[in-house]
């Protein structure tokens, strides 16, 4: 990998997070507001551009960190004065030159330059913690030169992160402040760790980031465990920018910076477990395999992502505490599905279910790749009639063998910018491929698309976003157990693990969107492989919402196939309500009874059962929210038409047989089995089960 090195702590911490979790650092990266030679020192505005994406205050420190850094090779870029000439925040590169050129491309030269030299580096690592703005166009730099992004930072809570920082030897001091609270003449110069408390009540008082990601200041390391050598500064200067009596704006130009041996090794990163390696006038550095050593703390354990939802995590102890049961795995059976294409509208969305190729002798089933190029000419011909945004698809495939071919023609067919979320899944069928997609009436979407990998969740292992959100639901990727720091599986110890991490990363992309999951998580359903022991599931979800007494739990299935990627034992499908993306016009209706769209609360939830069928609804604004499970698809069918009555209209639904009855429902998928989260006795599959969104009439 190349580290991006600004020579601040976000971008040293991050290169000893990524040598932790067993990368190779090979090189180094810079862009320098001057030309690399320093001649135009006294150039205006030579020292701080004020970039919307680089820090460039203390870059005369880079030379010596790099040097520090065991003299690891430095490439090193003039940033052009064009600035940032795109400042929305989702970036599309455009070919212009002199003042139109953005800075973003500076970066995308400055990388090439470094793939060119080293064609063995596949990898960028960020110090990004909080930039949407910058990671995008990180993300989109290193898309186009096929690099993965490292950011270990990334979303990380900022009391902690510094507090990690300090435990890890990281000494770091302010070389520019721009907040209230902060001064040029008090604070430039200061070591972080003793502005600490400060920043934690500034953070208390002003709302100012603890971590500096608002711009509130920027900093230099002079010590890491990284380091060869500790920097010491032996002569700056104070420029000051701005007087402003609330929030003065001052930096430090560094002019003498001398390198000192350290007086102790790395208590966090001893000599011994750093393999330095020379490679002609090349050298990288790596961890020890064998090395156990303090840094390891930094690659995250099962136990470290849980921490990050302790309802889960305390569901997951309830589950792992109680005695075993005999186990429940899902009986196999045949794969089955209608031949007909459903199409479902209404105002906000519309919903196109069961896209097959075409039957002989028009069929381009041969291969996966003819047959997904099928499928995607019907549903671009269905959607050239519609106006839209493509928020959600369904993957279908007859083996999961197929999906990185499938995935080939996907990426071409879907678009790269904020694509739509998807579950991929696998049924033996004698077809390859089945699509279901949901299109939003509306010109853009709420998107999520991380593509960088980080301990907040995982990144995409495909063309698809984790989460989109449109007309206030919002539609999450299906979710498996990987652990994101390395995009591993999870190799559970209990079968409860694998549930709770994947769910986990459901929670973690509602937080994302500013919900909260025992308020606005409204339908779930949990796909489980062959032979996997589905009572732990049922057991994690019950005890989850029994932490929240006072939300009922939503309706949920728990469906079984014969394959999920990555050969993961469950995914999670859900679906929430997201009241920021309502449109205005759905909340000016005077009936509050009839139409609570702003509401962040289930209004109503309606459970039901009789000899045949169990009925589980919830309401949340607009919508309607339920699964029936019935003793055969033809009961299921008539407790869908009496839960939805006459008030609603069908968003999307998802019916699944499990017997051959000879009666289909719209859109049905033949599966191994059904059941039920909410009822006692659901450890005996059901026959028939449908999981559906509909919506108010008027919307």
């Amino acid at each position: 990998m190349v580290g991006l090195l600004s020579g601040g702590k976000d971008s040293c911490f991050s290169l000893l997070h990524a040598l932790a979790n067993g990368h190779t650092l090979a090189a180094l990266a810079n862009l320098t507001p001057r030309s690399p030679t320093g001649q135009d020192h006294d150039e205006e505005g030579g020292d701080e551009l004020d970039s919307h994406m680089y820090q460039t205050v203390g870059h005369d420190a880079v030379e010596s960190i790099a040097q520090a850094m065991h003299g690891l090779p430095l490439f090193r870029a003039r940033l052009h004065r064009g600035g940032s000439v795109q400042t929305d925040m989702d970036y599309v590169p455009q070919s212009s030159d002199g003042a139109q050129r953005d800075e973003v491309e500076d970066l995308h030269d400055l990388l090439r330059r470094v793939q060119q030299a080293m064609p063995h580096v596949n990898a960028v690592c960020v110090g990004a913690i909080l930039s949407d703005y910058q990671r995008n166009r990180v993300e989109n730099v290193c898309g186009r030169l096929g690099l993965t992004v490292l950011a270990y930072l990334w979303q990380q809570p900022q009391r902690a992160l510094l507090t990690s920082m300090f435990e890890h030897e990281l000494a770091a001091v302010l070389v520019k402040v721009a907040a209230m609270g902060l001064r040029p003449q008090a604070h430039l110069g200061r070591t972080l760790d003793s502005l600490s408390p400060l920043l934690c009540a500034l953070n208390d008082k002003y709302d100012v980031h603890v971590a500096g990601e608002g711009g509130e200041y920027e900093t230099v390391t002079l010590d890491c465990p990284l380091f060869t050598h500790r920097l010491r500064l032996d002569r700056t200067q104070t420029v000051i920018v701005t007087t402003d009596p609330f929030a003065p704006v001052g930096y430090l130009r560094l002019l003498d910076i001398a390198l000192e041996p350290k007086q102790t090794p790395s208590r966090v990163l001893p000599p011994h477990a750093l393999v330095v390696e020379q490679q002609h006038t090349s050298t990288t550095l790596r961890l020890r395999d064998d090395a156990d050593v303090p840094v390891r703390d930094l690659v995250w354990s099962l136990d470290d992502y849980m921490a990050d939802v302790p309802a889960i995590q305390s569901a997951l102890a309830t589950v792992v505490s109680t005695a075993a049961t005999t186990s429940l795995s899902p009986p196999s059976g045949p794969f089955r599905t209608t031949t007909s294409t459903t199409i479902r509208s209404t105002r906000a969305f519309t919903s196109i279910e069961n896209i097959t190729p075409p039957p002989p002798p028009q069929q381009c089933d041969a291969d996966i790749a003819s047959a997904t190029h099928a499928v995607f000419d019907q549903l671009d011909a269905l959607l050239s009639k519609k106006a839209g945004v493509l928020v959600h698809v369904t993957v279908w495939l007859s083996s999961m063998s197929s999906f990185a071919a499938m995935n080939d023609v996907y990426r071409r067919r879907v678009p790269s910018l904020n694509p739509p979320s998807r579950v991929t899944l696998a049924v033996a069928s004698s077809s390859l491929i089945r699509l279901d997609a949901l299109l939003a009436a509306a010109e853009a979407a709420t998107t999520t698309h991380v593509q960088s990998i980080s301990n907040w969740a995982p990144a995409n292992i495909g063309p698809y976003s984790q989460a989109v959100s449109a007309h206030g639901l919002l539609l999450i990727a299906g979710q498996i157990p990987l652990l994101p720091g390395s995009m591993a599986l999870l190799q559970p110890s209990h079968p409860a693990e694998a549930a709770a991490l994947a769910l986990r990363h459901v929670v973690m992309l509602l937080v994302r969107h500013r919900l909260v999951w025992s308020d606005h998580l409204c339908s779930a359903i949990a796909y489980v492989a062959p032979g996997v022991d589905t009572r732990p599931v049922k057991q994690l979800w019950r005890a989850l919402w029994s932490s929240a007494p006072a939300q009922p739990q939503p309706p949920a299935l728990i469906v079984g196939v014969d394959e999920l990627p990555r050969g993961a034992p469950v995914e999670w499908a859900c679906v929430a309500f997201d009241p920021a993306t309502i449109p205005p016009s759905a909340t000016d209706d005077e009936d509050e009874d009839d139409n609570q769209t702003a509401s962040n609360r289930r209004v109503s939830v309606t459970r039901t059962r009789t000899s045949t069928t169990t009925t589980h609804t919830v309401q949340m604004g607009p919508y309607l929210f339920g699964v029936v499970v019935a003793s055969d698809p033809l009961h299921a069918h008539l407790a869908l038409q009496v839960a939805k009555d006459d008030r609603w209209d069908t968003v999307k639904q998802q019916a699944f047989v499990l017997k051959n009855t000879g009666i289909d429902l719209e859109g049905a998928v033949q599966v191994n089995s059904i059941a039920t989260f909410d009822t006692d006795d659901a450890d005996e599959p059901a026959v028939a089960a449908i999981s559906f969104c509909a919506i108010m009439k008027k919307m």
